[in-house]
């Protein structure tokens, strides 16, 4: 009696929370009856059901269950090549992704080829696999592994590769109010880091900025056609005239230049469709406008007062006009601020004693023997001419990260006898070490035996990883948290990171537990695992939630669970052989006597 409780128990369970229809339990059970019978009884009763699938991981239902029920969940999948794709539009869909457009494709060639393989399967006829139509352009828009581009081209992107943690910082979107800008002009002012996640234009970035921004986080922000973004309330004729009043005069041809140079707005289509309220100023192909001047009296006083070498401006005509209450608006204009000394640029002024703003800046990164980023103000490292420069000391070491955000300069290590040479040594050294295509962290490099003579400098990992990964030619990296994970060779992925791993092992499957173990011990990493599990669902890898073990690719998964329960089925029927001649011994003894 208690035994046929308990399996009501477990079925009822199973029924109230998870979404299970009457033909999945009749695939577990042979018949309709239990279902029948859970569907009269709880029909309408608790919350939400949660989707099928995710009883595996419930550790609630005994194994033996779940073993079942995950043949029945997996009964509508198919195998091509080492995948296993469930027989419906959406995985079908995200499986053709991955497999057709590893490099841009247009649209109608991808749905060529995804059509052909619905035919080569011969899934024209199952549910909706065969339909290509506009929900499912729709949803494919959408996804969070393809990024669209100009022309109806699509690439396979999978985010939950990446931490968009720097991406969004830098970007800093919500600094924009009430203005009106092209990604073009993002994707220009950082190069390096649309490098470092793998976007190649303006488009793309339009298109992952829009499914990675939510509406909670940058509530102004609209995404329009692409790669246009609005900022607030746009009111563009006003936007003209106030980059007018920054810049004249200036020549026709050169304002629509500088137009493209601030918005990123192709200088093109600014004349083509931006300069219509701006004709007054016009004449003779230039841009004039009679700006009111600082009087004598209180140019004087802010000469006095403004003694720092750099100002935002939006910090300085607030700080003008408190220093000279009279000066109205009008008159803190370039022309005047130059009168003051300063030279002028987009959103900042530098003193005139410095040849240009990179020069300042140049000052300001490399000046003191070590310079920590955290204390400069964030908007000044928002500055597309700070990043490019801060990027290119980088990459001729003439300052070497050596924490996050915090910089040693190279004539400080030259005190201590090293020098540049001495940092290429270092790199073939580890390049000859490694090999090619491998994938390391400098804690891994340091396990397996490398040491070399500039470890006497006693830096954490962080400043000989920075070292080695500015070496773009022959390294590529990625960062997770505070560590990076290198590879010789190709830019690479975190799921390819991790399926060098698993592929690595004798059996090429290890348990989850192990994974992030050795991620810790053997590389310094420490992912969480939703992180994992996103990243390896994602990828062509299998994770047996029932044993929380993670395989190489599905193939292998069902091969080996096959051979589990062959081997669990053998067993069973040696101990029931061996018991029947232990019982047929004993039985021929007790005759005998």
């Amino acid at each position: 009696m208690s035994k046929a409780v308990f399996r009501e128990d477990n079925y009822a369970y199973i029924y109230r929370h998870y979404a299970m229809d009457k033909e999945t339990f009749h695939h577990v059970l042979g018949s309709d009856y239990v279902y029948n019978y859970l569907e009269m009884l709880y029909a309408g009763h608790g919350k939400e059901k949660a989707a099928p699938e995710t009883i595996l991981e419930d550790i609630v239902v005994p194994i033996v269950l779940r073993k079942r029920f995950e043949k029945a969940i997996f009964r509508d999948y198919i195998t091509i090549g080492q995948d296993r794709v469930r027989k419906q539009r959406s995985s079908l869909i995200n499986y053709a992704v991955r497999k057709f457009a590893k490099k841009d494709i247009n649209e109608m060639m991808f749905k060529k080829q995804y059509l052909d393989l619905v035919k080569t399967l011969g899934l024209e006829d199952v549910g909706n696999i065969g339909c290509y139509d506009r929900g499912m352009q729709n949803r494919l828009a959408a996804s969070h592994i393809v990024l669209w581009k100009y022309g109806r081209m699509l690439r396979y992107y999978n985010q939950a590769n990446y931490d968009f943690t720097e991406l969004l910082e830098t970007l800093d979107l919500n600094q924009y109010h009430d203005e009106e800008y092209s990604s073009m002009k993002l994707f220009r002012d950082h190069p390096e880091l649309m490098k470092n996640y793998d976007i190649h234009d303006e488009y793309e970035l339009h298109n992952l900025l829009k499914k990675i921004c939510s509406e909670e986080e940058y509530p102004e922000i609209t995404f329009k056609r692409m790669p246009v973004i609005e900022f607030g309330e746009v009111d563009r004729a006003k936007q003209v005239k106030e980059l007018l009043y920054e810049l004249a005069p200036i020549g026709y041809y050169d304002f629509a230049e500088a137009y493209e140079e601030k918005y990123g707005v192709m200088a093109v289509t600014v004349r083509a469709n931006y300069l219509q309220g701006i004709e007054e100023y016009l004449s003779d192909k230039e841009y004039v406008i009679d700006f009111p001047r600082i009087p004598e009296s209180a140019k004087s006083t802010l000469i006095e007062a403004l003694h720092e070498d750099f100002y935002l401006k939006e910090d300085l005509i607030p700080l003008i006009q408190s220093l000279v209450p009279s000066l109205s608006r009008e008159t803190i204009n370039p022309r005047s601020i130059k009168t003051l000394g300063f030279l002028n640029y987009e959103n900042y002024v530098v003193r005139d004693t410095f040849l240009n703003g990179t020069q300042y800046f140049n000052h300001l990164l490399t000046a003191q023997d070590e310079v920590d980023l955290s204390e400069i103000d964030g908007r000044i490292k928002k500055i597309p001419n700070f990043s490019a420069l801060l990027y290119r000391l980088r990459s001729t070491y003439t300052i070497i990260e050596y924490q996050p955000d915090k910089y040693v300069s190279l004539d400080s290590l030259r005190e201590q006898g090293i020098t540049e040479d001495h940092l290429r040594q270092y790199i073939d050294s580890v390049l000859d070490f490694v090999g090619d295509g491998i994938y390391f962290t400098i804690t891994s490099l340091r396990a397996d035996g490398f040491t070399h003579a500039l470890d006497k400098l006693n830096y954490d990992a962080w400043f000989y990883a920075s070292v080695l990964a500015e070496h773009r030619e022959k390294v590529s990296y990625i960062r997770v948290g505070k560590n990076k994970i290198l590879r010789t060779g190709d830019d690479f992925e975190m799921e390819d990171f991790l399926e060098s791993i698993v592929y690595g092992c004798e059996d090429m499957y290890m348990v989850f537990p192990q994974l992030t173990e050795l991620l810790h011990t053997k590389y310094a990493v420490l992912a969480g695992k939703h992180y994992l599990r996103t990243i390896i669902d994602s990828s062509g890898m299998h994770y047996d939630r029932i044993t929380n073990t993670v395989y190489a690719h599905d193939e292998l998964y069902f091969q080996t669970v096959q051979e589990q329960r062959y081997e669990a089925e053998e067993g069973v029927r040696k101990t029931i052989r061996l018991q029947r001649e232990d019982n047929a011994t004993k039985g021929a003894g007790e005759s005998t006597v």
